[in-house]
């Protein structure tokens, strides 16, 4: 069965040890905004994402919170999300201002005329920071 032209992947969730450092993270130095919070008896949810696309457009991350004992983040981490920038660099700088590691310092991608990034949030989630051209 085809999938529709309309499909879209519009929401990601990502288990965190610290939900409020990471709220703080993806809207102070990230800059997307809190859309919604989520409280259940087993898990607490902050969704984010870019105000100017709305709550019902866009893309979104759910920063996840259980609220039992167990470490529910992944040991591997086999996390990337993907940032578009205007600035890779000025972008990347804010990460490491916040503390968090810059894995790869910016430059030219080997397969297109992309600058690219690697850094970590919070929770060691890899971001890639792409700036077109």
């Amino acid at each position: 069965m085809p999938v529709p032209d309309t499909t879209i992947l519009r929401t990601v969730g990502i288990s965190v040890r610290d939900l409020d450092r990471s709220v703080d993270f993806y809207t102070r130095v990230i800059g997307m905004q809190q859309l919604r919070v989520i409280e259940l008896p087993y898990l607490r949810e902050v969704i984010v994402g870019y105000a100017a696309q709305g709550f019902e457009r866009g893309s979104r991350i759910v920063l996840m919170r259980w609220l039992d004992d167990a470490d529910h983040t992944p040991r591997a981490n086999g996390v990337k999300l993907v940032l578009q920038v205007e600035d890779t660099r000025a972008f990347t700088e804010r990460i490491r201002a916040d503390g968090c590691a810059v894995t790869r310092e910016p430059a030219k991608s080997a397969v297109s005329n992309a600058t690219i990034a690697m850094c970590k949030d919070p929770d060691g989630y890899t971001l890639e920071i792409l700036q077109e051209g």
